[in-house]
């Protein structure tokens, strides 16, 4: 198994923390189950919003230690013909697995990506 999935979380922030601090998105929360998050120590855990950043979306805010920056990502399924959405760590792969969390705004140009809360993954094992 490759050494990235062992990874302690705090080396992720860390290489989140590295990059171009250019990219701006659009601010958003993170809505987490009752009985909290089971990211297994992801980002979720350790915060409560995130910088939103891809093609299409609004690059109004720019990220910080409070708000990291989280990419979209749009791909069809190949059973469904119907785009899905997943938000990932920016720039950390996709190797991530969804931990219970999911990410919505009610500022109004979140409706632009979607009319849901999407999907956050931010687990790894």
């Amino acid at each position: 198994m490759n050494d990235h999935y062992f990874r302690d979380m705090a080396d992720v922030v860390e290489e989140i923390e590295c990059l171009d601090q250019n990219i701006k998105g659009l601010l958003c929360d993170i809505y987490k189950p009752p009985y909290g998050d089971c990211s297994n120590g992801g980002l979720s855990s350790k915060c409560s919003q995130v910088i939103l950043a891809g093609k299409g979306i609004p690059e109004i805010f720019f990220p910080n230690e409070e708000h990291p920056l989280v990419r979209l990502e749009r791909r069809n399924l190949s059973h469904m013909d119907v785009p899905y959405l997943t938000i990932y760590p920016y720039g950390m792969g996709m190797d991530w697995m969804f931990g219970g969390c999911f990410v919505y705004s009610s500022d109004s140009r979140f409706n632009v990506i979607s009319k849901y809360p999407i999907p956050l993954h931010d687990r790894r094992e």
